[in-house]
């Protein structure tokens, strides 16, 4: 019964500023500082995405085939934050006896946060034509974000909402075995390091099983991205200042020691990028997602690459101000919108986009400020009223 109570009042603190984006994951508590930079890596990201699906919509952005068709790595750089802002409040909890907040809050918080928007868009999707849903099940499976864990979908509802699947599967399945890894033994992270080992273990077998050939659907939901989330959640290992009793303990070490040289992690970055680029063929599916080598290749480069981009700037040892700018700022307080709505937006300016490569640049400035409208109104008539409704 006490693993039960813990785990019922695990220490959630959501942040409430206008901030949030699309990450959809449980902000730092309240007496952790705010990691500077993060906002403008989520607006980064959420750009990354954007041209991902607006390079194979438009042949103006051919030339840049074989960059933009790995910039959908921008999924992996937000499953990182989601993984990150989770385990913060998790750890600072166990470490520093905070005031928890009781798991019914915690879930009143992420409806409130994902589902108003989401079915919004998601009819959205529908009423213009951008996605389809089949009967009543189709409605509960898309509705409630299972969608993806079956064979058929019954539709293909609203296409980027697959990342909100495995976000919503990583809080059911995930975050309760985080608080009882960090039950065990109160002001030592071993067993929190232990799961995300075991994550990166589980997560790489299921991405060498897909790479092989056809794997049931459920397997495609959660275990491929586990690695990523994982990362996130030794970030916060390394950012703690906790004890060890084992040799787990060299892990976030380890982390620590890398994220102390930021340059090095950016040429890193960059390298493993470039040699993506030149190796691996350009993907025009979303996600990136299939058997085969390749495939492989890429799932395991792109957690590489944004935790070497990330570590730094969650541990504090680089500043980059630029990420701090308020263009950005504002991108990632509306990014959740305009990650919903930025494939509605390309589909209507379609046959702009066609068009000649400078009639298609205007197209492409247009929908970007189109997205941006959509989801700055998305934050401000539903995402902020809901939140204020529901969580009052």
């Amino acid at each position: 019964m006490g693993v039960v109570r813990w785990v019922c009042s695990m220490g959630f603190v959501v942040d409430e500023s206008p901030r949030e984006g699309f990450e959809v994951a449980v902000a730092a508590p309240a007496s952790a500082a705010k990691v500077a930079g993060l906002d403008g890596a989520r607006a980064i990201a959420t750009l990354s995405i954007f041209f991902f699906h607006a390079g194979w919509r438009t042949p103006a952005l051919g030339p840049l085939s074989p960059v933009i068709g790995h910039a959908d790595i921008g999924v992996e750089i937000f499953f990182i934050l989601s993984g990150f802002l989770v385990a913060r409040p998790l750890v600072a909890h166990a470490m520093a006896g905070g005031p928890p907040v009781h798991l019914a809050d915690f879930w009143r918080r992420r409806v409130a946060r994902i589902w108003p928007a989401y079915l919004l868009a998601l009819l959205g999707a529908v009423l213009l034509g951008g996605g389809t849903v089949v009967g009543l099940s189709g409605w509960l499976k898309h509705g409630f974000l299972v969608d993806s864990w079956f064979a058929n979908g019954s539709g293909t509802g609203l296409r980027p909402s697959w990342t909100l699947v495995v976000e919503v599967a990583f809080y059911v399945l995930v975050v309760p075995l985080a608080a009882v890894a960090l039950l065990k033994r109160r002001r030592t992270l071993d067993g929190w390091v232990g799961l995300c080992l075991a994550m990166v273990v589980v997560g790489a077998f299921a991405i060498v099983l897909i790479s092989l050939g056809p794997t049931p659907a459920p397997l495609r939901v959660l275990p491929p991205y586990l690695p990523t989330f994982a990362v996130g959640m030794l970030l916060v290992a390394a950012e703690a200042d906790a004890r060890y009793t084992t040799w787990l303990g060299a892990v976030p070490r380890g982390i620590q020691r890398l994220a102390a040289h930021p340059r090095l992690c950016g040429a890193l970055a960059l390298a493993t990028f470039i040699m993506m680029t030149v190796v691996l063929r350009p993907s025009r599916t979303a996600p990136a997602f299939g058997p085969g080598p390749e495939w492989m290749a890429q799932s395991f480069g792109q957690v590489l690459v944004g935790f070497l981009l990330l570590a730094p700037l969650a541990l504090g040892t680089a500043r980059h101000r630029w990420l701090e700018h308020r263009w950005l700022l504002a991108l990632a307080a509306a990014s959740y919108g305009f990650y919903l709505w930025h494939l509605q937006v390309l589909r209507l300016l379609r046959p702009v986009l066609q068009s000649p490569p400078l009639v298609a640049a205007v197209g492409i400035a247009l929908a970007l400020g189109g997205a941006f409208v959509a989801g700055e109104a998305s934050r401000r008539f539903i995402e902020q009223p809901a939140r204020r409704f529901l969580t009052r």
